[in-house]
């Protein structure tokens, strides 16, 4: 340290005071030396100063105290305005840190570049690697990122490295979050068609960017997996949420399901088909192919999620084209359970009826049309009491389920004698309960009978295998 008068002369030999300067030490506040050297410029800005790799905070004050040394400033090794983040110290205390980036615009790591001369946008090389990087933010505090010590060189981008340190090439396409500009995904290709604002892909909308120098990623979409819109992504996302499926083998008849979860490393792609995995509101064993993301029509109600998508095609496929079984519907009777029978041929000796009136087959409940019916049989107690109308013990609530089956031509009663009782047209043709006989008892879908709901009819009624 060298100890100086505290007065300044001029050429005309007049004496001024001299401007007296405290500098307080960053780590160690306690640590405070007086100077008169000209430090009036980083007092009036509240830079940080570095002298003998220490750093310094600078004050102006109007008296030294009784008996403080006075040194001299003889070399000011750096400077750090006070406007640095997170604060001036801590960039002086841990260098000129940068963030560098490799030529693709991708985060590599932070670098101190205190000792060379370097700009943002300068091409440098560490010593760790061959490759070449972009000098990018200062950072001052170096984040959790890798840090590389030691710089190479700096390098001229058009001796070192073709593209680096020039406007990253613009080759692909991206593709933004909705309502935003954060790039969702970069693809090699363009998917979306020409003047489209945005791209639907696997139940999420996307806004069409600019091309960019990104690699591509993080997802690759192909171009027959995208639908393309004209309408601004929020618009679209907020119109087009159902997903609309075309019957195979018709032009118009259509479903529309919401966007439900699929199987990992599964997407839904226009034209895939499935069959009937649809939750229907009847069982179906349609195929129905996907066309696109949709609205949903005003009066139509969205169908149940599909459990996959089978890539078929619906002219070609056998599967799609050949319907599959129909399960035969069952009725319950208390514990007992009988799966009804569509075979309208039975073999002599295996139908409803041991004695039937000119036959022993079952009787076909419409001479026309058979499709959707079912058959089995029970059989009435011979305790049972009598003289109670068939119609009125399947008409009481709770007896038979569906209910809804009496009115919707669900249900068909026949007795030996070929009576009927169907609750669809209110006609009982059957009239009285028999106690011991047997009835064909023809459905639609799973039936429930259910005798306690009906008292006297309490364990009275029973399959008929």
């Amino acid at each position: 340290m060298s100890i100086v008068f505290p007065v300044t002369f001029f050429k005309n030999n007049s004496v001024i005071p001299s401007s007296k300067f405290a500098i307080t030490e960053c780590n160690n506040p306690e640590v405070i030396l007086y100077t008169e050297s000209p430090l009036g410029e980083y007092a009036e800005t509240g830079a940080v100063i570095k002298v003998a790799e220490v750093c310094w905070n600078v004050e102006e004050i109007e008296e030294f105290p009784p008996g403080a040394e006075i040194i001299e400033v003889e070399e000011i090794e750096g400077e750090f305005p006070a406007e640095d983040e997170p604060t001036a110290c801590e960039c002086c205390q841990n260098g000129d840190t940068y963030e560098i980036t490799t030529c693709g615009g991708e985060v590599a790591g932070v670098v101190n570049l205190t000792t060379l001369d370097v700009s943002i946008g300068d091409v440098i090389k560490v010593e760790e690697s061959e490759d070449c990087y972009i000098v990018s933010t200062k950072v001052c505090t170096p984040p959790d990122l890798v840090f590389f010590e030691k710089i190479e060189c700096l390098v001229d981008p058009t001796e070192c490295c073709e593209s680096c340190g020039e406007e990253p090439p613009s080759e692909n396409f991206s593709y933004t979050v909705c309502g935003s500009e954060e790039i969702a995904f970069v693809s090699e290709i363009q998917l979306h068609s020409e003047e489209a604002l945005s791209i639907w892909y696997n139940c999420q909308w996307y806004g069409v960017g600019p091309t960019t120098g990104l690699l591509p990623g993080p997802i690759t979409p192909l171009v027959e997996q995208v639908v393309s819109s004209v309408l601004p992504c929020d618009v679209a996302q907020e119109n087009f949420a159902y997903l609309r499926w075309v019957k195979c083998g018709t032009e118009d008849e259509f479903i529309y399901t919401p966007c439900c979860e699929l199987p990992e490393e599964t997407s839904y792609t226009p034209g895939a088909t499935t069959t009937n995995n649809f939750i229907l509101p009847e069982p179906s064993s349609a195929c129905y192919t996907f066309e696109a993301p949709s609205e949903l029509p005003e009066g139509v109600e969205a169908v149940g999620c599909p459990e996959g998508v089978v890539l078929l095609n619906c002219e070609e496929s056998e599967e799609c084209n050949e319907e599959p079984p129909v399960e035969a519907p069952k009725l319950t009777i208390g514990e007992e359970e009988a799966q009804a029978s569509n075979d309208w041929s039975c073999p002599s000796g295996e139908c409803p009826f041991s004695e039937p009136p000119g036959t022993d087959l079952p009787y076909q409940v419409l001479s026309t049309d058979l499709d959707g019916w079912y058959w089995t049989s029970i059989q009435i107690a011979e305790d049972a009491p009598e003289g109670i109308p068939i119609n009125e013990a399947f008409e009481t609530e709770g007896f038979f389920e569906p209910f809804a089956a009496l009115a919707g031509n669900g249900l068909l009663i026949t007795d030996s004698s070929v009576n009927s009782y169907l609750p669809a047209f209110n006609f009982n043709g059957i009239g009285n309960l028999v106690p011991g006989a047997i009835y064909q008892v023809n459905i639609k879908q799973a039936s429930k009978i259910n005798p306690e709901a009906y008292e006297g009819l309490e364990g009275k009624i029973t399959i008929v295998e």
